[in-house]
């Protein structure tokens, strides 16, 4: 049956899949018109074709991104609907988030200004993206130390030593690990306004 379905459509494979969803219970994935009852699935899907994944938070829950041991979506690892079209085997993880926490995904960035004037819109500057083993640091002017941080989900506020900083521009630096392994630096600078 299997070489039967490969020699008739130009199909490659069955390769073997793995599904998740993180954390436990935060969501659904579904994969082409299977929504698995249970976590983590597995199964064989052929290559030569698309294969669809979709991602659905449950309440109280946001969907943040997908990620792909051996492959890339399109159009992008941060829609809910992506295709892949499989040529390897792959293990395959629904990444939710709660709304407190900030985004992650392949992308990986510091906002250049934020407003941290209590209104609850950019109050706090957060690194956005999926990153691992950070070190994210914020200096003023004077290059003295204002933030430090090597948690993702910790912003910072606009304030040092418990004190509201005045507007103005800071520099920052970022090193730490995409979930891929490659080691990313960045440098630049943050406008604060009030």
């Amino acid at each position: 049956m299997t070489q039967g379905m490969i020699d008739c459509y130009t199909l490659t494979g069955p390769y073997a899949i793995t599904l998740d969803v993180q954390p436990a219970g935060a969501g659904i994935a579904k994969v082409n018109s299977v929504t698995p009852s249970a976590y983590i699935f597995n199964a064989t899907y052929f290559g030569g074709m698309n294969t669809l994944f979709r991602a659905t938070a449950n309440p109280g829950w946001i969907f943040d991104h997908w990620e792909f041991q051996n492959h890339t979506p399109t159009p992008s690892t941060v829609n809910d609907s992506v295709a892949v079209d499989l040529n390897q085997t792959d293990a395959i993880i629904a990444v939710f988030r709660s709304p407190e926490d900030p985004p992650g995904g392949e992308e990986v960035g510091i906002p250049t200004a934020f407003s941290p004037n209590d209104d609850g819109i950019n109050d706090i500057l957060f690194v956005l993206g999926s990153v691992n083993d950070l070190e994210f640091t914020i200096y003023n002017r004077w290059g003295q130390l204002v933030f430090k941080t090597n948690e993702r989900s910790k912003g910072w506020d606009g304030t040092f030593n418990g004190q509201k900083l005045n507007p103005g521009v800071f520099a920052y630096q970022l090193s730490g690990k995409l979930p891929n392994g490659d080691l990313i630096t960045r440098k630049g600078n943050i406008t604060l306004v009030r």
